[in-house]
């Protein structure tokens, strides 16, 4: 099967999103990370969203996507983005 036509595209609705912060550890650093969070979805569970892209503007995170002929683009909420770095693994 094509790259477009796969049948696994709905493994990626919803789309999530998690924080990771790099520690010092005997062995050198490691990234403890943060529970994951939805930050895209579709009503329909039959619908894959595309690989997101990130951009970052002046402190605001935006996340573009596509599905076959429509592209977007959202702003990531900074109450989303400020639970990402409260919910990490101690």
């Amino acid at each position: 099967m094509g790259h477009n036509f796969g049948r696994y595209a709905v493994s990626r609705n919803p789309a999530w999103l998690l924080g990771g912060e790099e520690r010092d550890a005997p062995g050198g650093e490691v990234t403890h990370w943060g529970l994951p969070e939805v930050v895209l979805y579709d009503d329909d569970p039959q619908t894959g969203i595309s690989y997101p892209d990130f951009t970052e503007d002046d402190g605001r995170l935006f996340i573009s996507e596509a599905q076959k002929s429509i592209a977007r683009v959202h702003e990531v909420p900074g109450w989303l983005l400020d639970r990402l770095w409260t919910n990490r693994a101690p």
